[in-house]
C-alpha cells in the first residue's frame, strides 16, 4: 500500500502534470494506473488465499478431502484452465481466488505440512507458479 501511494504521488502525478494539455493522454495514463493497481490487489489477495488452503489442511490433515471438494466445485473453472491462456486469464483476473489447477497443485503437494510461516511460502508458491505459466 505504501509503494502504491509513493509512486502515485512521487511519479504518476508529476507524469500526468507534465502532460496536461493532451487531456486524452492523462485519461489514459490514469485508466492504466487503476487497472494496474486494481489487479495487483487481486494478485496479491490470490497469496492470502492459498495461504488459508494451506492453513486449512494443516488444521484438519484432509489435504486430500480439500482437493477432491474443490475438485468438484471448480469444475467449470479446471477446464478452462486447460489452456495457456485460460492459466494466465485465471492469474490475472479480479478474482481473489487462484486459478483451481494451482491450489490442487499445492493442496496435493504437501509442501505445508511442516511449514510455520504459510504466508510467505504462498507468496513464493503464486509468484513462481504465475511466472512459470508465462514463460513455459
Amino acid at each position: 500500500v505504501a509503494g502504491e501511494y509513493l509512486s502515485r504521488v512521487y511519479i504518476i502525478v508529476p507524469l500526468m502534470m507534465s502532460f496536461i494539455p493532451t487531456y486524452g493522454l492523462v485519461s489514459l495514463i490514469a485508466f492504466l494506473y487503476v487497472f494496474a493497481v486494481i489487479t495487483g490487489l487481486f494478485f496479491l489477495a490470490k497469496f492470502f488465499e492459498t495461504r488459508a488452503d494451506m492453513q486449512a489442511a494443516q488444521i484438519l490433515g484432509r489435504a486430500d478431502s480439500l482437493a477432491r471438494a474443490l475438485e468438484k466445485i471448480g469444475w467449470k473453472r479446471l477446464r478452462v484452465e486447460r489452456s495457456k491462456w485460460g492459466k494466465i486469464r485465471a492469474w490475472l483476473s479480479w478474482n481473489p481466488h487462484p486459478p483451481v489447477y494451482f491450489r490442487l497443485k499445492v493442496l496435493r503437494s504437501g509442501l505445508w505440512k511442516n511449514e510455520r510461516r504459510l504466508t510467505l511460502l504462498a507468496g513464493k508458491l503464486c509468484v513462481a507458479e504465475f511466472l512459470n505459466t508465462l514463460f513455459k
